[in-house]
């Protein structure tokens, strides 16, 4: 297993491994495309930064936003309103047959 100091880092940018240099500041690691990719280096005692790409999600305008909250529990209001209606069509259901059984009796 090789220890930190053997792994050689990536870059960021351009995934270049990148090259462990001794400056006037101290040890660093630095990309051999800096001037294609711009990647500027980080201290060799520094972990490695993250050189998987960010993920960004799209932006959503808060006016949809909103308009989507509201839809979702108009729904909600309607699933249970139907449920509701539902339950009372059967109840009515019931008491006219049980109406009905009297009036034929």
């Amino acid at each position: 297993m090789k220890t930190p100091e053997e792994i050689q880092p990536l870059c960021s940018n351009c995934q270049t491994p990148l090259n462990k240099i001794k400056g006037k500041y101290g040890t660093f690691w630095g990309c051999p495309n800096y001037l294609k990719c711009g990647f500027k280096g980080f201290s060799a005692k520094e972990k490695q930064p993250d050189s998987k790409p960010e993920v960004r999600l799209p932006t959503v305008p808060t006016r949809d936003i909103i308009l989507l909250e509201e839809i979702q529990a108009l729904s909600k209001r309607f699933d249970d309103f139907e449920a509701g209606f539902a339950e009372k069509m059967a109840n009515l259901k019931k008491i006219l047959i049980v109406i009905d059984g009297k009036l034929n009796q």
